[in-house]
């Protein structure tokens, strides 16, 4: 909420600004229930109350418009963010503009500064960490695929290591079993050089097409 003095003699005239850039206010909250015509209206962003004489709540309909292309090419630029379609009681139409400005040291939770209000044109500027961008470069090809085997690679050794310290410690714990024999499926394990030898033999058979009869 913004909240701007001005004097206007012999009274003084207070503007109440509502603001929700990301979602719509909660209606039940501005609602005047004695006067039937001063009331937020649903899907309103942006909120005017005008505590003086007998105005008050001159709603501000809205919808997002975004804008500023120069974000593109420098992450930090101001961002602009334009709600407009508001519609007043004498259907003089208003826009709320709000300029987000990076601010790396700013509080998150720091309120928004009134620009100017004229026309029918609200400016807000909020000053935020939040608006800070960052710019990414042109992706490595040469490590996308790398860093994915690297991965896999890695995955795959936690689950054989997890594996072997279970298995050693149930075959300790059920068996009492010491030394080699704590190996899970031990007889599996002594037998795999010798299965890895008799794939790669018989793939260097298919791959030369090797026919007849082999020595014994």
């Amino acid at each position: 909420m913004i909240k701007e003095s001005q004097a206007t003699p012999p009274t003084k005239k207070e503007e109440l600004y509502y603001l929700s850039p990301c979602k719509p206010l909660n209606t039940s909250l501005y609602e005047d229930k004695d006067n039937e015509e001063d009331y937020c209206a649903e899907n309103t962003y942006v909120l005017q109350q005008l505590a003086a004489d007998d105005e008050k709540n001159e709603l501000l309909n809205a919808t997002f418009s975004l804008g500023s292309s120069e974000n593109i090419d420098n992450p930090h630029a101001p961002l602009l963010l334009t709600l407009n379609a508001g519609t007043d009681k004498q259907g003089e139409t208003h826009q709320t503009k709000f300029t987000f400005i990076c601010d790396k040291d700013s509080e998150e939770k720091k309120k928004p500064t009134f620009k100017s209000y004229e026309k029918g044109i609200l400016e807000v500027e909020w000053k935020t960490p939040h608006a800070c961008g960052e710019k990414y470069g042109e992706p490595d090809e040469n490590n996308g695929g790398r860093g994915g085997f690297t991965k896999f690679l890695t995955i795959f050794l936690i689950l054989i290591l997890t594996y072997l310290g279970i298995g050693a410690a149930y075959n300790y714990h059920v068996y009492r079993a010491q030394g080699w024999d704590l190996i899970p499926n031990r007889d599996f394990w002594r037998d795999v050089p010798y299965l890895i030898s008799d794939m790669f033999k018989y793939l260097a058979r298919a791959f030369h097409g090797g026919r007849g009869y082999s020595g014994v």
